[in-house]
Formats: structure tokens, sequence, C-alpha cells
């Protein structure tokens, strides 16, 4: 039988629910305090819009400038961390994952072992309260009903910790001309009940000035990714606001198969993480009002403005007041230092903030061993505990959460 859905429970689900309609968050929060790049406060700065006549950037080294890492902590090995933490989830944020444990396994001589497994942002959670992983990964916000399902088990909030941050971004072939996208345009390409206009079954009629007459004829393919999936997800929420997909969309296994889909198909377009950019597709600019188009750019995902902007998280039962065993407190430290963030970077991931960073370590890894004869590093505080489940987000900034 289903267990009851108390008014206790209720309050945990609302909590986080109103904290992700507000803010986006601090990197390490209790589910009770989640919150997302896409619903950035109203005084989010304004998006970097290209100057008037000019082209937004379709390549990833323009859009991730502004991205320093070298202010981060250094990553220290700590030779308790033996053993295998294992991930489950995300196949986007298996690929940022499975680069760390490279790294983490060659700092550790093997001892220390990262084991992935994909499956999606949907089966990630119900892995967690199994105890079939240490790490559940997600592309996307932590449900109500799994919040709900996790609570119900254990008594306590999960704890979500944002890796990196992302752009859904929508891609199409090298060859097309297009440069940029209004929300509505979109939708049209993606079901067969938009709320504006008809479907679109060509670029021709999507009404894009940029769409040469060679091209208005094309057949708009349409490469998306499998339901389940976080990605998924987020475009089916944010972008056609929950209609339905239609049967045209080709649900691709992995990410990877969308921007290949994509590069092999002239008239292609598809979504996926702007890590997935090749060199035979090119990223276009979102608009939500036909005005303001607004790059995948690391500055508008950091400031909230990219309409498809997302963090990437793992989840932990982290029971409160309770420690992390040792390999999963290394693997966050690696995370959440230099090395972990200039990876995420250079990979074609965009890295958390230094505040984000600086946030996530007070609250989760041990504080530094105090020098002899001195204080404990002043940049480095003793971790606070998150917030308890249903409690108020606690935050020394004054920030929404």
């Amino acid at each position: 039988m289903k267990p009851q859905f108390s008014s206790e429970l209720a309050a945990i689900v609302m909590t986080v629910m109103a904290a992700a309609s507000t803010a986006w968050g601090q990197g390490l929060l209790r589910s009770t305090e989640l919150a997302t790049p896409a619903n950035a406060p109203a005084s989010a700065p304004k998006p970097s819009v290209p100057p008037a006549g000019s082209k937004p950037a379709t390549d990833f080294e323009t859009l991730s400038q502004g991205m320093d890492c070298s202010g981060y902590p250094a990553f220290v090995r700590s030779k308790d961390a033996v053993g295998t933490v294992r991930v489950l989830g995300s196949t986007t944020v298996a690929s940022v994952m499975a680069r760390m444990g490279e790294e983490l396994a060659r700092a550790s001589d093997g001892k220390l072992v990262l084991a992935i497994e994909g499956g999606g942002s949907g089966v990630a959670i119900k892995a967690l309260i199994e105890g079939r992983c240490e790490l559940a990964s997600l592309s996307r916000n932590i449900t109500p009903a799994e919040i709900e399902a996790f609570t119900t088990r254990f008594g306590y909030a999960p704890t979500v910790l944002t890796i990196a941050v992302d752009a859904v971004t929508i891609f199409v072939n090298k060859r097309n001309p297009i440069t940029q996208m209004t929300m509505a345009q979109l939708e049209r390409t993606m079901t067969a009940s938009p709320a504006a206009g008809a479907r679109a079954r060509t670029w021709g009629e999507l009404g894009i000035a940029e769409v040469p007459d060679s091209m208005a004829e094309r057949p708009i393919t349409v490469f998306g990714q499998r339901e389940g999936s976080g990605t998924y997800s987020l475009v089916l929420d944010t972008v056609l606001r929950g209609k339905p997909f239609g049967s045209w969309v080709r649900g691709e296994p992995v990410p990877s198969s969308v921007t290949q889909g994509v590069a092999a198909d002239a008239g292609g377009l598809g979504f996926a993480s702007i890590f997935y950019d090749n060199a035979r597709s090119h990223p276009v600019a979102l608009s939500r009002d036909g005005v303001n188009f607004v790059q995948p750019s690391y500055a508008n995902v950091i400031n909230g403005t990219y309409p498809l902007s997302r963090g990437l998280h793992v989840v932990m039962n982290l029971p409160p007041g309770g420690s992390l065993s040792a390999p999963v407190t290394e693997v966050i430290s690696y995370i959440l230092s230099r090395s972990g963030q200039e990876l995420v970077s250079v990979d074609g991931n965009y890295p958390l903030t230094g505040e984000q960073v600086e946030s996530s370590r007070r609250k989760l890894l041990p504080a530094p061993a105090a020098s002899p004869g001195g204080p404990s590093p002043s940049a480095s505080p003793a971790p606070t505990a998150a917030a308890p489940a249903g409690g108020a987000p606690a935050n020394a900034a004054g920030q929404p959460k």
C-alpha cells in the first residue's frame, strides 16, 4: 500500500519546489533548498545579446568565455579513500563522472574506482533508495514524487550536489545558416499541437528570415532523447509546456547520437547538452519574446537567462548530522576542486562558480586541519549542516535558495 502523503512530507515537497521556482542554488543543497539556473531571480544580469547585425557565436571556445577555475581549492588526495563508489542515472552526468573517474583512479593508483551506470535520470533516485548506488545522477531537478519516495523511506530529505552547469542546446546542421530561433518556432517542430501556429514540417514553414530558398522545402528532421532522460524532461516542460512530443521526433539512445544525427542530415535539428557539440553541427540562440535572442553561453547559463539552462547533480543519502564515507568524500572533494572543475570546463561542460564551490565545500567537506600553533584557515571554515528536512534553508549571504 502506498504510504500516506502526510502534511509534514507535503511541506518538504512544497518547500523544495517553491525554492526551485525562485533561485538557483549554491551547489550543495538539501532537496528542500533545490533551485536551478533556469529560474534565476528577477534581478539576474541581462543576457549577453549579440550587437545588432552581428551573428551569434556558434563555437564552444567563444560560448565558454569567462570560465576561470584558477582560484579554486587544489585537490588533496586522501590515503583513506579506498574502494568503489557507484554512480547511476543520467547519461549526461555519466560522461562528466567518467572523466573524473579516470583522474581519481590515476591519483589513487587504482585504489579508488567509480563504477558508472547510465539508464537515465528517471531511474536514479529509485536506485539510491534501494541502495544500488552511492551517487544518483540527475540532469534535471529532483521531482516532488522522488522527494516523497526518499523521505517516506528514510525520514529526511536527500542531499543534492550540483557538480556542473549546462546548456541544453538546440543544434542544426553546419550547412544550415540559421543562427537563432524563437521558443514558439522550436515548439512547432516538436509537437502536433503547438500553442501558436501549426506544426512546421519544412524549414520554410517556420518563417525564419535566415532560411535560404534552397532550404525552404527541406524537411525538418528532429533528433531528441528518450523518455526518462533529464534532457527529455527539460525540453518537454520548457519548450512544449507539457504537450506530447510528436511521433516523428527521433528518440536517440544516447546524447551523442543526437548531434551525430544532426551532422549527417542537412535538415536536422536536435537537442542535447552543449558538451555534445561537434564540428558538423552548430548551436542556435533562443528567444522567448522574438526580440532578445540568448546564446547557450557560460555567462547566460550562470545568470539564468538562457531558456534551457540547468544544473547537473548528484544526489546522496546523507542523514542530518551524518557524514559521508571516505571514498564518497574523496569524489566530492575532487568535484569541488580546481582539478575537477577545470576538467569540467576543458572537456566541454560549464563549471560551477567560485561561490558555489566554496558554499558546497563548507557544508559537505571536513575542514582542513589547523596548522601547528595556529587556527584553522579562515578560507575553509568548519562545515555547516544543511537545513533539516522541512526547515528553512540557511544562507549566510542572504540569497534566496
